[in-house]
This record gives structure tokens, sequence and C-alpha cells, in this order.
């Protein structure tokens, strides 16, 4: 505890009652007093990676076919050791310090052992010079970590199957790209924390399948108009039986996340930017700007924690003076627009206290001036 001030002073606090003075905090106003396991640890690893890789790509007519192939191997070791609370003076007058989180003489050695195999192969069909469509499959791997390996010593490798088709176009007045896709995840780890104390370990999957669009569309000279979108529809599966929680009204719970949504991922965003270019005897100017708008989500696995939707405009300006100067203004979330980009990701459910939820917002509103030579 400090004052709330420049150079502040640390505060003691004490506590009288029946005829005792309990220090709440030291002389230096720390306290202490959290039997937590961030508190107090101590680890160290070694991971080795190899890998084995190979690819290529052909021509064959109006076709280009590419593949790869890769296998890796992780060996993953460490020391973690023991945690255990109790006084650390044993004085029970000394409040801040009594159930203090210390190191004790016990380690664990976790470690993680095991190889797995990625692929991809994609093809492209040019029915002309603008024109073009493409699909590709791959399976990818994502190899555990440290924490993921001390969580759930047996995790098993995160696993990421992708299938894709598309379509290009370009002309002098568009371009455009537009794509399918479906992904399926497996093996994904996850820890979360209980209110009362405690981690959950899961391991669970997810399906997603969607729609991206990138074009760039000219209806007349110097004018432009570029549209990024995507629709996504995600959830999770792979996940066997409920999951205890605590509930918002505090009782006990289990939830079933198999079929809820993906958390934090809006089904439908995009962004269109129109922007104009004034051609000038000493140079260009280019101003544009940009509406964002992301869809409703959920902030936990539960779809407990609505997050809502949000938009925000961002504005520039950029002007190249002769070969050497440029001169660019930026503005973001000029609006100054709230939104919400994730809720309390450590906790289940709803993750509330008296009704509110701990979330993250995006950032406010910003404006910049930069000033360029190029040499």
């Amino acid at each position: 505890m400090l004052q709330a001030k420049s150079n502040p002073t640390p505060i003691m606090v004490d506590l009288t009652g029946g005829g005792q003075t309990y220090a709440v905090t030291d002389s230096q106003g720390l306290f202490a007093n959290y039997p937590q396991s961030w508190m107090a640890f101590f680890e160290r690893w070694h991971e080795t990676t190899e890998a084995l890789f190979a690819t290529d790509t052909w021509h064959i007519g109006n076709w280009w076919l590419s593949g790869g192939a890769r296998v890796q191997h992780v060996n993953v070791g460490g020391e973690f050791q023991g945690q255990t609370s109790g006084d650390l003076d044993a004085n029970p007058l000394t409040l801040y310090n009594n159930t203090s989180e210390y190191l004790i003489n016990s380690f664990t050695h976790p470690s993680y052992n095991k190889s797995a195999p990625s692929w991809t192969a994609g093809a492209t069909y040019a029915f002309n010079n603008n024109m073009s469509a493409y699909a590709r499959v791959n399976d990818g791997v994502f190899m555990p970590g440290f924490d993921d390996v001390v969580a759930l010593p047996t995790v098993p490798v995160e696993k990421i199957h992708n299938m894709e088709v598309g379509f290009k176009y370009q002309a002098p007045w568009i371009f455009l790209d537009v794509s399918a896709y479906r992904r399926l995840f497996y093996g994904i780890p996850y820890v979360f924390d209980q209110p009362n104390g405690g981690q959950i370990n899961l391991v669970y999957g997810s399906s997603t399948k969607g729609l991206d669009l990138q074009t760039i569309i000219k209806p007349f000279e110097n004018f432009s108009v570029t549209v990024v979108a995507d629709y996504m529809e995600g959830h999770y599966d792979h996940h066997e039986g409920c999951v205890p929680y605590t509930a918002q009204d505090g009782s006990t719970q289990c939830g079933i996340i198999d079929g809820k949504v993906l958390d934090r991922q809006p089904r439908i965003q995009y962004r269109v930017t129109p922007a104009y270019v004034v051609p000038t005897g000493w140079g260009h100017m280019k101003f544009w700007f940009t509406f964002e708008h992301i869809g409703g989500r959920f902030g936990d696995q539960l779809n407990q924690q609505p997050l809502g939707s949000y938009h925000d405009f961002a504005i520039g300006a950029l002007a190249d003076i002769g070969k050497n100067w440029e001169l660019m203004l930026r503005g973001t979330n000029v609006t100054n627009q709230l939104g919400i980009t994730e809720g309390n990701a450590r906790l289940f459910g709803f993750a509330s206290g008296g009704g509110v939820i701990l979330a993250r917002s995006i950032q406010g509103r910003e404006v910049n001036f930069q000033v360029k030579y190029k040499f």
C-alpha cells in the first residue's frame, strides 16, 4: 500500500481488537497473505526441436501444383519446485504473512518426447491471365509448450486440419479474392482457475467453416473502395461430459462446452475503406477512411459472457512531396467508440463480481502525424 502521489510513502496498517494489535501490512506497506501458486515458484526447462521437411512445386499447362511434408520431433524436460503456504514468522499477530506461499524441498520433473508429421497439398488452375481458382488441403501440428506439460503431462499433440477453395479475378476496375474454408482442431489444451481455488485442465477440439472476401473496386480514376470481410461459424467439439464451475449466483454448476460458439470469435466482421488520390504538380495526396464492424461474441466457452458488437472509424491522409518527403496523418477510433475484445479468459462461465465482468476494451481515440525523408 502506497500513497496515491508522486514519490509516495509506504502505508503501514494495523488493526486493534480484543486487546491485541494486529499488523495488516509490514513497515513497507506489503501484504503477502495470498496462498496462490503464482506467489512463489521456481522452474527451469530445456527443449530441443528437430525437423525434416521437403517441398516442391510443378507447372503443368494451366496448372500450378505444390506439396510439402514435414516431420518434427520435440523433447521437453524441466524441473518444477513445490510450494506450500503457512505463517512465515510463527507470529499470529502479523496478518500480512500468516498464509503466505513459499517454496519447499520437493521437485517434479515433467517431460515430453514426441514426433508428429504435417503435410500440405495445393493446386491452382489459371483460366486466363486474370482469372484463376485454387484449392488446398493441409494437416498441421502444434507441439505442447512448458505450461501445457506442467498442467497436463499427457497432453496430446494439437492437430489442425484445413481445407479451402477460392477464386481470384483481376481487371483494371476490380481485384477479387473470395474463398471458403473448413478448419478442424483436435487436442487443444486449456487451463482455467476456479473462483474457489484450484485449476481444471481441459482437452477439446473445434470445427469451423466460413467465407473470406478481399476486394478492391475502382469505379473511376483515382477512387477505390477496399472491402475485407469474414463470415465464420465455429463451435467446440470432442469434449465429453461437463465442466464444474461456480455460477454467477454462487452455486456450483456443470457446463457442457460441446456445441458452444467459439469464444471471442465474431460470426461476422468487415472493414470498408474508400480512398481518393489527388495528383498534384509536386507529387500526390491520398485520403481515406475505414469503417470497421465486429459482430457479437462471447468471452467464455459456456457462452455466458456476451461481449456484444462494436464499430469504429479510422481516417488517414498521405502526401508525397517530390521524391524525398512523405507526410502522413492517421487517426484510429476517431469517434471514441466503446468495444469489448475479451472477458476474463482465466475464469469459466460468466466470471463476474456483482454482475460486472472483467473485460478488455479497444483503445480510445488516437491521432498521430509522421514526417519521413527518403534518402
